[in-house]
Order: C-alpha cells, then sequence, then structure tokens
C-alpha cells in the first residue's frame, strides 16, 4: 500500500528544491564574476603589452641591446601569461574564435619584430610604422576581449532577471499551497469546532 506524501513532506521537498536552485544561481554568478574579473586583468595585461612594444621603439634608438632585451623578455613573460592565465589573481582570457586568432597574430607578428630589431637596427620611421601596425594588432586582441566581457555580462544580467521571475514565481506559489494546503484546512477546522460547541453535530 503507498503512502500518500504528508504537507511536511512536500514542504520539505519544495524547500530543498529552493535551496538547491538558490546555491546552484549563487555559484553561477559567483563564477561568471570571477571570468569577468580576469578578462578584466587580461585587458589590462594586453595594454601593458602596447607599453613595452613603445618602449622597445624607444630603446632602438637611444637605448642599449641590454634594455631592449630586458623588454623583450618582459613582453614574452606578458605573451605567456595571457597564454596561461593566473587563477590567483585572477587574470584569464576570454578564449574564443576572434580572441583566439588575433593572439596568434601578435605571436607570429612579435616572432618577426624582434627577429628583424636583433638582426638589423631599423630606422626610428620604420620602427615607428612597425610599432604602429602592432599596437593597432594589440588593440583588436583587446577589442575581442571586451566583446566577450560584454557578452558574458549581458548573460549574466540576463540569468539575475531570470532568477528574480522565479523567485516571484515561487514566493506565489509558496503563498497559494499555504493557503490551500494549510490556511484553508485550519479555518474549516475552526469552522466545525464552533458548529460543534453551538451543539451541532
Amino acid at each position: 500500500m503507498r503512502h500518500r506524501p504528508t504537507l511536511s513532506t512536500k514542504l520539505l521537498a519544495m524547500g530543498t528544491a529552493f535551496l538547491l536552485v538558490a546555491l546552484a544561481s549563487i555559484g553561477f554568478t559567483l563564477w561568471v564574476t570571477w571570468k569577468l574579473e580576469g578578462g578584466a586583468a587580461a585587458v589590462n595585461e594586453a595594454g601593458r603589452l602596447r607599453m613595452n612594444i613603445l618602449r622597445m621603439v624607444l630603446a632602438q634608438q637611444s637605448g642599449t641591446p641590454q634594455e631592449f632585451d630586458q623588454l623583450a623578455q618582459r613582453f614574452d613573460t606578458s605573451l605567456e601569461l595571457l597564454r596561461t592565465g593566473d587563477p590567483s589573481r585572477p587574470l584569464f582570457v576570454p578564449w574564443s574564435d576572434a580572441t583566439r586568432q588575433h593572439y596568434m597574430q601578435i605571436v607570429q607578428e612579435w616572432q618577426a619584430i624582434r627577429s628583424q630589431w636583433r638582426g638589423q637596427a631599423p630606422t626610428h620611421e620604420q620602427a615607428l610604422v612597425r610599432g604602429d601596425t602592432f599596437v593597432t594588432e594589440l588593440d583588436a586582441f583587446v577589442q575581442a576581449i571586451e566583446e566577450q566581457i560584454a557578452r558574458w555580462t549581458a548573460g549574466l544580467h540576463l540569468f539575475q532577471l531570470l532568477m528574480v521571475a522565479l523567485a516571484i514565481a515561487a514566493a506565489v506559489t509558496f503563498m497559494a499551497l499555504s493557503y490551500l494546503l494549510v490556511l484553508n484546512p485550519v479555518m474549516r477546522l475552526q469552522q466545525a469546532l464552533a458548529r460543534l460547541q453551538r451543539g451541532e453535530l
């Protein structure tokens, strides 16, 4: 013989379901926020690449080979950091087809620039033109990151709106069930007791 679930069992199941949904939504929100923070740090690191390439242009004209090598080492370190990420900061490139394509172009262009500038120092005009072209590619990489961050932000806002709607629906459902399963039976019981007290058997 099967037993019908009691009122307390139904309410406990509903409460558990709502708790699990709330915990999952909080976890998802924290994860997306963490990824957004990592994407913002990646944008800052890409900006550091732009600063380093401009410094290397100046080092070609007035600096020493040792200074250029130090700047090149910093550039390599920043490129590797963007590739691997750093969970402790956090720093993550929101990889997509666009960001991956721009990153590969940056790596290839940087290898060509480093080989050329180490072999034969370019003129000031040549270094400026090559540096400006490289900075343009870095800007495209940053823009691709920002577009991905914007999509994540829009998705997070949509999810938050859905959670607000779910919370309202859950509150209305809980109030309706409370009336049907708790308040209405209690009111009927009170009415029956009142009739008994009046002698209506």
